[in-house]
């Protein structure tokens, strides 16, 4: 469950990234397929809050947080400080 005032900093968020998150193209992708569709709702609306407009995408049966080619330079922007060297193909950095 996701609390509506969630608070994500740019290390919170490249930990999720890190550990959920993949890069497909030009857009990226933050897995929450188990979550209940109000928490996928909180995320997105936690998200928009530190300018990273997002939508949810199917993924088989369950939907997950699809970040357009637009938001993704944002989203690395605030979290490539973070990434670890092992992880950094996930944002081509």
């Amino acid at each position: 469950m996701v609390p509506e005032n969630l608070i994500l900093s740019p290390l919170s968020l490249a930990v999720w990234y890190m550990d959920d998150g993949s890069k497909s193209r030009k857009a990226s992708y933050l897995n929450c397929q188990q979550f209940d569709p109000i928490s996928q709702s909180n995320l997105l609306e936690t998200l928009a809050r530190i300018g990273i407009l997002a939508s949810l995408n199917k993924d088989k049966t369950y939907s997950r947080i699809y970040i357009s080619y637009s938001y993704t330079p944002i989203l690395v922007n605030m979290i490539k400080r973070y990434i670890v060297p092992s992880m950094r193909y996930k944002l081509s950095i």
